[in-house]
């Protein structure tokens, strides 16, 4: 599976909606050269194809993750949006473009573009994980539980569903169901330290405060800024 995990809300585990545009090999090296933090050149490439060939669904598309790497999300959202006028079936960019609204706390349009990403693919999981971020953050923990349950019941290995999962039966009261979830979570993913950060406060809401103090150890050995 091609996406990758991204830091956000709740949990901090969001799934980018997809990592490929036809032309694909144009299009995995513009998007690896984003990772790689090259974004001025990713964004010069992609601003010539388009002056190029102003119909290139890819170059927006590419050049949307390129802003949205880099932090500059309206920009990333009127390339996504382009890119969706242009070829407007296509679920990649409806989630990706929900990941740019979620990154302005802007829920409800992020809601309705992962919407749209599931209508247009039933089996988007990043779009159900993702749209579970987004309801838990406007407090609707049950919408949440039952989209991550929904990515779990797509990929069963995904630890990011569990991991937020368990999150929000936490913030619910439901504490072990959370430390089901984040068990599930750490063992699919040792070296996961929010799953064991936040197993460590359930087990502190459950009262056993020598896991929740292992726990959080573990946590801070993997992550040291989570002890700051």
């Amino acid at each position: 599976m091609c996406a990758r995990l991204m830091a956000a809300a709740v949990m901090g585990l969001v799934l980018q909606g997809g990592c490929d545009r036809t032309p694909r090999q144009q299009l995995e090296s513009g998007v690896d050269q984003a990772e790689r933090g090259s974004f001025d050149k990713i964004i010069a490439d992609r601003t010539e194809a388009i002056r190029l060939d102003p119909t290139d669904v890819a170059a927006y598309y590419n050049r949307g993750i390129a802003w949205s790497e880099a932090g500059e999300y309206d920009k990333a959202i009127a390339d996504f949006t382009e890119a969706i006028r242009l070829d407007p079936e296509d679920h990649t960019t409806h989630t990706n473009r929900g990941l740019a609204w979620a990154e302005k706390r802007e829920f409800d349009k992020a809601i309705a573009d992962y919407a749209a990403a599931i209508r247009l693919e039933p089996h988007n999981l990043a779009a159900y994980n993702n749209r579970g971020l987004a309801w838990a953050e406007k407090g609707e923990y049950d919408k949440a539980v039952a989209d991550f349950t929904e990515a779990i019941r797509l990929g069963p290995t995904l630890e990011a569903a569990y991991g937020n999962r368990g999150k929000v039966w936490a913030q619910k009261g439901e504490y072990d169901k959370a430390i089901a979830d984040l068990t599930e979570a750490i063992r699919l993913e040792p070296n996961f330290p929010l799953a064991y950060y936040y197993r460590s406060n359930a087990w502190r809401k459950k009262g056993d405060l020598e896991k929740a103090h292992a726990d959080v150890a573990e946590a801070i050995r993997l992550d040291p800024q989570l002890g700051k």
